[in-house]
């Protein structure tokens, strides 16, 4: 009977040990990241085909003008020409319409590479976005970039630096985190939704965020 109690000891202490190990591996995750980004690439998520993207050559990278695919979803792919994608142009994901307003092409989904770095102003702007995954290279997020849209949630990751006026405005957020790298939010940047909690660290710095 002793015998049984020692082996039923070191079996418990056995299966500590294993969900510790599992536990710690998701713990040193980076906050503010989105782990729904590993889990795309691990599933193997198809990008767009090149070819739904008008693109500038700068030196050796690419920086898309323009979304011209069929489709209202964008997977945006990580190279094009064989050149890193490191910038989202300004309006590449809307229209000017008739009166000189921007339009959105009814965009419901986007997923945004690792190798972006900026997201030009009003990139997304006036969509109908439920889903956005920013990349863990985006830096700039500019003005208005993604305004206007349907988001309920969005994670902000860890390289972001700069948050441009009314970025995420006109949304339907009920809470956001703002990483510690972030160095600059502009005004209004998350303006007109339906914020219920924030990180309580910045919240008292940048009340102006909220406030159209």
């Amino acid at each position: 009977m002793l015998g049984m109690d020692a082996k039923t000891k070191r079996l418990a202490c056995l299966l500590f040990a294993i969900c510790a190990l599992v536990l710690s591996k998701y713990a040193s995750a980076p906050s503010g990241t989105d782990m729904s980004l590993q889990a795309e690439n691990l599933a193997g998520v198809q990008h767009n085909p090149e070819s739904d993207f008008a693109v500038s050559i700068i030196g050796n990278a690419a920086r898309i003008d323009r979304f011209i695919g069929a489709g209202t979803v964008a997977n945006i792919p990580p190279t094009i020409r064989g050149l890193p994608v490191i910038e989202i142009g300004e309006m590449a994901f809307t229209r000017m319409d008739r009166w000189g307003m921007p339009e959105g092409i009814g965009l419901t989904s986007v997923i945004i590479p690792d190798s972006v770095v900026t997201i030009g102003r009003m990139a997304f702007v006036n969509n109908q976005l439920t889903n956005v995954i920013i990349g863990n290279s985006v830096a700039t997020i500019g003005v208005g970039a993604f305004s206007d849209n349907q988001l309920t949630s969005v994670a902000i990751p860890n390289s972001v630096i700069s948050i441009g006026h009314v970025a995420f405005g006109d949304n339907q957020l009920a809470s956001v985190t703002i990483p510690n790298s972030v160095a600059s939010i502009g005004d209004a940047a998350f303006a007109a939704n339906q914020l219920t909690s924030v990180n309580g660290t910045l919240l008292s710095n940048y009340l102006h965020i909220f406030i159209i």
